[in-house]
């Protein structure tokens, strides 16, 4: 390694980077400056944490889970979409012999087994209960073989996905996506939410009774497991692909649980983890779609619970890569990783398929060869690597700001949120409470210092040069830049009169506002992701 101006260089092609534990640190300290330090992934949890409890004050049919890599703090706000779970409070589901386990008028499910792929389960219902919900109904097949009724996957996601009532709001900012397994999923510009509607299952203790006595090498520790067990475990509406009853089953998940197990790793692991994430989206993925962050986080699982903690350290973030692209190669090889919780369950059970199988062994053979220098093919990493370290820290420091004043505007959205309130609705209300305003206004004043010229100077220009923004660009600046100017551009308008910066509102045209106000919006995508 050498420096000139300020500038690390990598030696690509050297023993410099191959190997070299200097290396190592190097990309572990560029991750913190990019989002991913052991203070910013709390911070984000935390924030998440909040926005969730905020919604839940005030919905009284669903409980909000942000799950998976938001959740745990992994993933800045653009930069995947955002995992929802919604959790029907007037439903359970137990193992046979559990019951006692339901509230009292709640409708109740039982979890069965048999016949299923490990990890999911039919539901057959025991109890319909006060609040007996109108898609259940629909959803229920009756089966003339054992005579008891049974809940379809299949029929619940479509019923849900033809009624608007079940998303909290119908504004049409939002569009809907393609159905992908359990989730619903819908975007606005280049934010994007995957939504799954779950039942809480109480009997979590005894399905991950042979997890928690099972012996472990490293982790987790029995301490950790005996907190985890302690969360309800979720159903959510997919089947096992390939399953000749793949309509009717449910998969079982461990939402709670899994987010305490990922809190309770190291940094260095956590950032193995956000590593594997993009050498995933960056070169697997693309060959094969169902090649996902969950297959990722049982990777990580599973050299987390072979290795020593102590072994987990900056210098050795690169080896445990290769480590881990190593174990998901052989995994592949033999077409079977089991998932950590439950590991007679295969988390590639009907993934790929043979040309797929052979591409992907191919190129993870090749990322194994090259050893610590494939994180060179992630763009984000080596342009890091490239940074100047005083201005990529600097421009780090600004980043986290801004990320941390974007939650807590969401938060303060989910705060006056009710039920049934439109996109509008909800901003305004939101710009009336105590911090709302002043968190934008630093906002867009860590984006461009001058804001308030440059804002009015576009607002009011006739032309604004769009050609330089792709397609997708485009699309979010038209989405996003309307919902602008029918919620937030009154709102900074009166904040630039009272204080002086202008006298009066000015004549402006809404295709000037919509270019403007998404331009913007789209800068700050552009820092989040």
């Amino acid at each position: 390694m050498r420096r000139f101006k300020g500038i690390v260089f990598v030696f690509i092609l050297g023993y410099n980077f191959e190997g070299n534990e200097l290396a190592s640190v190097h990309v572990f300290d560029a991750m913190d400056d990019m989002g991913y330090s052991d203070n910013m992934i709390k911070q984000r949890r935390s924030m998440y944490e909040k926005i969730d409890a905020e919604f839940n004050r005030n919905n009284h049919q669903f409980i909000q889970i942000t799950a998976g890599s938001k959740a745990e703090g992994l993933t800045k706000p653009y930069e995947s979409d955002r995992d929802i779970v919604f959790e029907n409070k007037c439903v359970e589901c137990v193992l046979s012999g559990d019951e006692s386990l339901a509230k009292d008028n709640n409708t109740l499910f039982e979890v069965v087994g048999e016949g299923c792929h490990p990890g999911h389960y039919k539901l057959k219902l025991l109890l319909k209960g006060k609040s007996y919900d109108e898609n259940i109904e629909h959803a229920t097949v009756h089966d003339n073989t054992t005579g008891h009724n049974y809940l379809s996957s299949y029929l619940f996601t479509t019923g849900i996905r033809s009624k608007e009532s079940y998303l909290e709001n119908s504004d049409s900012v939002f569009r809907k996506k393609v159905k992908t397994g359990p989730s619903l999923p819908r975007s606005k510009g280049l934010y994007e939410e995957d939504r799954v509607y779950a039942f809480r299952c109480s009997s979590q203790g005894k399905i991950l009774a042979s997890w928690h006595s099972m012996d472990r090498h490293h982790w987790p520790t029995k301490e950790l497991r005996e907190e985890v067990i302690k969360y309800p475990a979720h159903l959510v509406p997919v089947g096992c692909k390939g399953s000749p009853t793949f309509h009717m089953e449910w998969r079982i998940c461990f939402i709670p649980g899994e987010k305490l197990m990922t809190s309770s790793l190291k940094n260095c692991q956590q950032k193995l983890f956000i590593l594997l994430k993009k050498v995933n989206s960056t070169h697997l993925k693309p060959i094969c779609d169902d090649m996902s962050s969950f297959i990722m986080k049982n990777v990580l699982y599973w050299i987390a619970e072979e290795s020593e903690p102590e072994l987990f350290t900056p210098n050795t973030l690169l080896h445990f890569l290769i480590k881990s692209l190593s174990k998901l190669r052989k995994a592949l090889q033999c077409g079977y990783l089991p998932y950590f919780m439950i590991p007679e369950r295969n988390v590639l059970f009907n993934k790929t398929t043979e040309s797929q199988m052979k591409l992907l062994l191919t190129k993870l053979d090749q990322l194994i060869d090259e050893g610590p220098k494939c994180v060179l093919n992630l763009s984000i990493i080596s342009q890091s690597l490239w940074q100047r370290v005083t201005e990529r820290k600097r421009m780090g420091q600004v980043r986290d700001k801004m990320e941390i004043l974007k939650l807590e505007l969401w938060r303060i959205r989910a705060q006056v949120y009710e039920q049934g309130m439109s996109e509008k609705d909800i901003i305004d209300r939101a710009w009336q409470q105590e911090g709302y305003e002043k968190a934008q206004i630093e906002l867009v004043g860590l984006l461009n210092p001058d804001w308030k010229d440059a804002f009015i100077e576009e607002v009011l220009a006739e032309n604004i040069n769009m050609d330089v923004h792709r397609p997708e660009e485009r699309e979010h600046i038209q989405i996003v830049g309307k919902a602008f100017l029918e919620s937030d551009f009154t709102h900074f308008l009166n904040y630039l009169c009272r204080e002086g910066h202008i006298d009066s509102i000015p004549s402006y045209n809404d295709e000037s506002v919509i270019n403007a106000g998404g331009r913007w919006c789209l800068l700050l995508v552009k820092n989040m992701q």
